[in-house]
């Protein structure tokens, strides 16, 4: 299977030849189905724990989660994963506003989770979502609602 290589202002498509970068290749890797879960299984025992104010105990069960979901798809092939959907929008979360967006986000919402405010957990959670929708469109053409429009004659 091919590369995929996502432009500025272009769809992801193969490319003959991408070495992706590190960042890259980490989100790649943690778009695994296998990695998902463990991410989200420590991320879920990690906001039991900061609930708790045992945030030492939190930040150990994240990281081990993180290495554990990094260590069983250390063998996977990028590009083969890359080609996927879930690869190609985990390509997009290396953009810098993503980046930006996503972090800002998950710390108002770890600060939400501490301070067991429901509202700044939302508002952390709608933060990281809308670092999600950067650059949807560039993932697959069906996704871009400026042509749906175009192509609908409106």
């Amino acid at each position: 299977m091919g590369n995929v290589q996502i432009q500025a202002s272009g769809y992801a498509k193969p490319a003959a030849a991408h070495e992706f970068s590190l960042i890259e290749r980490i989100l790649i890797r943690g778009s695994h189905p296998v990695s998902m879960i463990f991410y989200l299984v420590s991320w879920t025992w990690g906001f039991f724990f900061l609930w708790n104010h045992q945030w030492p105990l939190a930040l150990a069960v994240v990281l081990v989660g993180r290495i554990f979901g990094h260590l069983s798809v250390r063998h996977a092939h990028v590009d083969a994963i890359a080609d996927t959907t879930l690869g190609k929008i985990a390509i997009l979360h290396a953009h810098p506003f993503n980046l930006i967006t996503q972090t800002i986000g998950a710390v108002v919402c770890l600060t939400g989770v501490w301070m067991h405010t429901t509202e700044t957990i939302l508002s952390g959670i709608s933060i990281i979502a809308l670092g999600h929708m950067m650059g949807w469109a560039k993932v697959h053409e069906s996704l871009d609602l400026h042509t749906l429009e175009s192509q609908s004659g409106e």
